[in-house]
């Protein structure tokens, strides 16, 4: 009995940190159980002339136009009205006289999220779906970068410090996705949530 109370104190400090390491892994772990899993796939692209509504470049005329690996864009992409339409991107201006057109246009591919897996779609196939583009899907998932998504340092540290991660993120479940991108894409990805 003495022992006990001798070591009483270093029971005590120990065990402190020890349950704080459990509240939190508690906090973090537990609401996955209880959120829904995601239920709307969405469509993205990789690659030049997509129109992002929200972009700072965008300009009711049209997409902010520059040149490409050398070419002026003949086409961009836009979601209008539920669809997904390609758009002739006219012709080059005065500054860029001379340079070659040609379809430059992204790689589209249709994210499945409950397998998590993509899979590549033309332009045909991408303009048949019904699209939403509004930042979270019908479900309430939204897409984000990798920012607070690499755990508590050191304890629950998932490694997750690719800047190129997206992940699917509702409440404080975050889902890292598998997407096909290019290690040296630092753009946006996101196009729409396919609702039909």
């Amino acid at each position: 009995m003495e022992k006990i109370k001798q070591n009483l104190a270093l029971v005590v400090g120990l065990a402190i940190p020890v349950a704080m390491v459990i509240i939190i892994a508690l906090v973090i772990y537990i609401p996955r159980f209880f959120t829904e899993p995601p239920q709307y796939d969405f469509v993205y692209a990789v690659g030049e002339g997509i129109y992002y509504p929200t972009s700072p470049y965008s300009y009711p005329e049209g997409p902010y136009a520059y040149p490409v690996k050398g070419v002026w864009p003949q086409y961009f992409y836009q979601v209008v009205d539920g669809k997904l339409v390609r758009k002739d991107a006219g012709d080059p201006p005065m500054e860029y006289k001379g340079i070659p057109v040609a379809d430059v246009g992204p790689k589209f591919y249709l994210h499945h999220v409950t397998a998590n897996t993509s899979v590549p779609i033309t332009f045909e196939d991408a303009e048949k779906y019904v699209l939403d583009t509004s930042m979270r899907s019908p479900d309430g998932w939204e897409i984000a970068g990798p920012s607070g998504s690499g755990g508590i340092f050191p304890f629950f540290y998932d490694g997750a410090r690719d800047y190129n991660a997206k992940y699917l993120k509702k409440g404080s479940t975050a889902i890292l996705l598998n997407l096909n991108l290019p290690r040296d894409h630092y753009g946006d990805t996101f196009l729409a949530w396919v609702v039909r």
